[in-house]
């Protein structure tokens, strides 16, 4: 058994489905405010594919990343297992 294997998992998680993208931002800034009060390192962010939206294509992702880099935040997609593409991995550490 991998012993670093748990800093690969999130240690909290939100979806952002059904959300517009001003409610998203303001849910997000929330949510990482509070893991940030929290001691919290290791969040998941479900933004979706956007599959369900009229054009059929991400909708709430790319916003969420520009908010994470403006915040100087480390992202990555998070693994299959954890909603690949539709889901951002976020590291609460400055870069």
């Amino acid at each position: 058994m991998n012993k670093y294997a748990h800093l690969n998992k999130p240690q909290k998680q939100i979806d952002l489905h059904k959300l517009t993208r001003a409610e998203a931002l303001f849910v997000v800034a929330d949510f990482l405010g509070k893991c940030q009060h929290e001691g919290v390192e290791r969040v998941l962010i479900i933004t979706g594919k956007g599959r369900h939206s009229a054009q059929g294509e991400a909708i709430l992702r790319p916003v969420i990343e520009q908010y994470l880099r403006t915040r100087n935040l480390n992202f990555q997609d998070a693994k299959p297992a954890q909603g690949g593409a539709g889901a951002l991995f976020v590291r609460l550490t400055k870069n």
